[in-house]
C-alpha cells in the first residue's frame, strides 16, 4: 500500500514537472530568437554606420560603401550566417537568416525600399511579427530649395526692444 501512495506521488510530481518543462522550451526558443533578432539588428546598424564614417570603406566583405547601389539581401544574408553563425532554435541544423518572417526561429532581412532595410522575427507565443528599421546612406533623399513661406495670423503682436546689455544689471520689477 505504502508503495502504490509513493508511485502515485512521483507519478503526479513527473506530469507537473513535464508540464511546465514543456512551457520552458518554447519560451527558451522565443528568447533565442529575439536575441538573434537584437544582435542581427546591432550588427547592420554597425556595418552601415562604417559607411557614414568612411565612403572608402568596404562592408559584408565585399560591398564598397562608394558603390551606388546599397547592398543586396543575398549578400547581407550570405555574410550574417557565415560570419554570425546563428542558428535556428527550431531547427538547428539551418540558418536563423531568412526572407519570410512567418519562419519560426528566424530574423528576415527585407527591403521595403532603397537602401532601407526591415528586420523582422516572428513569435509564436505572442502571434505577431517584430519589426524594425534600418536606413543607411543608399536612401535617396530630396532637397527643395523652393521653399514658399505662408505668414499665419496668430492674433499676436510682438513689439521687440533693442537692450543694453552691462555687467552691471539692475532689475526693475514692473506690473504688467
Amino acid at each position: 500500500m505504502e508503495l502504490m501512495i509513493v508511485l502515485v506521488i512521483i507519478g503526479i510530481m513527473s506530469a507537473v514537472g513535464i508540464v511546465m518543462f514543456g512551457g520552458q522550451v518554447e519560451k527558451a526558443k522565443i528568447a533565442v530568437t529575439k536575441a538573434n533578432f537584437r544582435n542581427v539588428h546591432k550588427f547592420l546598424v554597425v556595418e552601415f554606420f562604417k559607411c557614414q564614417i568612411d565612403s572608402s570603406e568596404i562592408i559584408f566583405n565585399t560591398h564598397k560603401c562608394s558603390d551606388s547601389n546599397p547592398p543586396s539581401i543575398s549578400l547581407i544574408g550570405s555574410y550574417l550566417t557565415s560570419k554570425l553563425r546563428i542558428k535556428n532554435p527550431y531547427k538547428t541544423s539551418s540558418s536563423a537568416i531568412s526572407s519570410n518572417p512567418c519562419t519560426l526561429g528566424t530574423v528576415s532581412i527585407t527591403s521595403p525600399s532603397t537602401g532601407a532595410y526591415s528586420l523582422n522575427y516572428y513569435s509564436s507565443l505572442a502571434k505577431k511579427i517584430t519589426t524594425t528599421h534600418i536606413g543607411t546612406t543608399w536612401v535617396p533623399v530630396k532637397i527643395s530649395v523652393n521653399n514658399i513661406w505662408t505668414p499665419v495670423n496668430t492674433g499676436c503682436k510682438n513689439t521687440w526692444k533693442k537692450v543694453k546689455v552691462t555687467a552691471n544689471n539692475i532689475w526693475t520689477p514692473i506690473n504688467p
